[in-house]
C-alpha cells in the first residue's frame, strides 16, 4: 500500500469512526495502518480499543504483543552478541507480518552492528520499500551510503580507480538517490577517458541536486 494510499485509508477510517466511535473494524483497520508505517505503539493503541469494543479482534491484539516480545528479544540478543539469534526474532516477524517495515528496519540495525554494512544497507532499504517515510530506515541508510561514498573517495585517493567505482555503483543501488555517487562516477569516468559516460552521470547529479554547482 503506497503512502498516498495509507492516507487516504486513514481519512475514511477516522470519518467512519465519528460517526461511530464504537465500530470496531474500523480501529481494527488503523491498527493495521499504522503497522504498516511502523508504528508498533500506535497500531497498539487502536488493537486496544477494537478489543474493548469487540473481543473477537483478541487474536489481532495479541499478534501485536507477540511482535513487541520479539522485538525485545531481538534487542536483548544484539546486546548479548547474539546476532543470529536477533536475526531470527525479526525474521520470524517479517514473514507473518510482511508488510511490518520495522523488522527489516531491525535486521539491519542488527548486521551494522555487526559492521556488515553492504547487508545493513539492503535491510534499511527493504524497509523503505514497504514505507518510504520511514526516518529511522532512511537515517540508517543515510549512514551506510555515506560510508560507501567515503571508501570510494579513500580508494580514489590512492589511485584504484576500479576499486572507487565498485564502492561508488554500490551506494547508488542502495540510494538511487544519492546525487554525490553520480558526481564521483562522472569525475571517474571522465578520468578514464569516457566522455559520453561521464556526461550522463554529471547530468544525473545535476538533475536530483540542481544547485549542486560542482557537477
Amino acid at each position: 500500500m503506497k503512502i498516498g494510499e495509507l492516507k487516504s485509508a486513514d481519512d475514511l477510517l477516522q470519518e467512519s469512526l465519528k460517526i461511530d466511535p464504537s465500530f470496531a473494524p474500523a480501529h481494527r483497520v488503523l491498527s493495521e495502518l499504522w503497522l504498516r508505517k511502523g508504528d508498533l505503539f500506535k497500531a497498539n493503541e487502536y488493537a486496544t480499543m477494537a478489543v474493548r469494543i469487540d473481543e473477537d479482534f483478541r487474536p489481532w491484539w495479541n499478534g501485536l504483543n507477540n511482535i513487541r516480545s520479539k522485538i525485545q528479544n531481538g534487542k536483548r540478543n544484539v546486546q548479548q552478541g547474539k546476532y543470529e539469534k536477533a536475526m531470527q526474532e525479526y525474521e520470524a516477524i517479517a514473514e507473518k507480518y510482511p508488510y511490518f517495515p520495522e523488522a527489516q528496519f531491525y535486521m539491519g540495525l542488527t548486521k551494522f552492528r555487526q559492521k556488515d554494512i553492504e547487508a545493513a544497507a539492503f535491510y534499511f532499504s527493504e524497509a523503505l520499500k514497504i514505507y518510504p517515510d520511514h526516518q529511522k530506515a532512511r537515517k540508517g541508510l543515510n549512514n551506510v551510503t555515506k560510508q560507501f561514498l567515503n571508501n570510494g573517495n579513500k580508494a580514489y585517493k590512492r589511485g584504484d580507480l576500479e576499486k572507487a567505482t565498485q564502492y561508488y555503483l554500490k551506494t547508488i543501488q542502495f540510494d538511487k538517490q544519492y546525487y554525490l555517487a553520480y558526481f564521483q562516477l562522472g569525475v571517474l569516468e571522465k578520468k578514464m577517458g569516457n566522455p559520453d559516460q561521464a556526461i550522463a552521470y554529471l547530468n544525473k547529479a545535476i538533475e536530483l541536486k540542481p544547485d549542486f554547482h560542482k557537477a
